[in-house]
């Protein structure tokens, strides 16, 4: 499986419908579950902090990303909706080598 697709699936936990068919065709394909996905935005998470202000703001970050990286298009959010996420809502400034939260208002 392409390295892209292989991360796509496991960050997602899931298949669009329209993959199920090549991804079944796969010889050995790996696990598909939310379980898995969850091992795999953890095994991330100290990365992801180090450009966050605190815990609370990595969970935000992670539940954003998963919301926005969905794979099926048909389950994805609108721009408009991603737009009115808590973690876009807060404005977030670096300096001083640490990133702080500013507002809940851009």
């Amino acid at each position: 499986m392409p390295s892209l697709l292989r991360y796509a699936v496991a960050m997602t936990g899931s298949l669009p419908p329209e993959w199920q068919i090549w991804y079944s065709s796969l010889s050995k394909p790996p696990q598909i579950s939310l379980s898995g996905a969850d091992a795999w935005w953890e095994s991330r998470r100290e990365i992801l902090h180090r450009n966050c202000v605190d815990e609370t703001d990595t969970d935000a970050l992670i539940m954003f990303l998963r919301k926005v990286l969905v794979l099926d298009p048909a389950k994805r959010p609108t721009a408009a909706e991603v737009s009115q996420d808590p973690w876009l809502q807060e404005k977030h400034v670096c300096g001083e080598g640490s990133l702080q939260v500013l507002s809940k208002s851009i």
